[in-house]
């Protein structure tokens, strides 16, 4: 998405080389997520500073009111900070509990083409684990996932609060 700034350890550099694999991804999202792989989310752009990926306007995805499910949007930008926090907790040598804490979502305009979620929000997730890290106790980190479709507008804002504790 934008240069890298922090140096990641080779557990983070194989997460992200991972995320941008379209097969390691709709394999994930099978085995884990199978919502993501039915509806036809993708990964689009992933680095430490941010995630992006899209979600189709199509028969699976469209709600009764001609539009995309809030579900799916949801599940899209929930995508783009998870995967952010599973990559900033790679390559410790600790295992870490994660939890989505809060959850809040806007949709501001019908969704009646591809969205795309962009959470640009990398650093801040970096940061949030070493403090987890150095601290011993949970430490909470509020994202937000932007979507919009190619013509620019905004359709959703999803507030995501993950809680980030190193075990061990």
């Amino acid at each position: 998405m934008t240069q890298q700034l922090r140096k990641l350890n080779p557990k983070q550099e194989e997460y992200f080389a991972n995320t941008r694999s379209s097969w390691k991804m709709r394999l994930f999202f099978l085995q884990k997520i199978p919502s993501l792989s039915w509806w036809g989310v993708r990964v689009t752009a992933s680095d430490p500073q941010g995630v992006e990926a899209t979600i189709p306007y199509n028969w699976r995805t469209q709600n009764p009111f001609s539009s995309t499910y809030f579900a799916a949007q949801s599940g899209t930008a929930e995508l783009t900070t998870g995967l952010l926090v599973m990559a900033a907790t790679q390559g410790h040598g600790r295992r870490f509990s994660t939890l989505v804490t809060d959850f809040r979502a806007q949709f501001t305009k019908k969704a009646t083409d591809l969205v795309t979620y962009r959470c640009t929000q990398g650093e801040e997730v970096f940061a949030a684990v070493d403090r987890a890290l150095a601290s011993g106790e949970p430490v909470e980190i509020p994202l937000v996932s932007v979507g919009t479709m190619p013509n620019g507008v905004e359709v959703g804002r999803v507030a995501v609060t993950w809680s980030v504790k190193a075990k061990g």
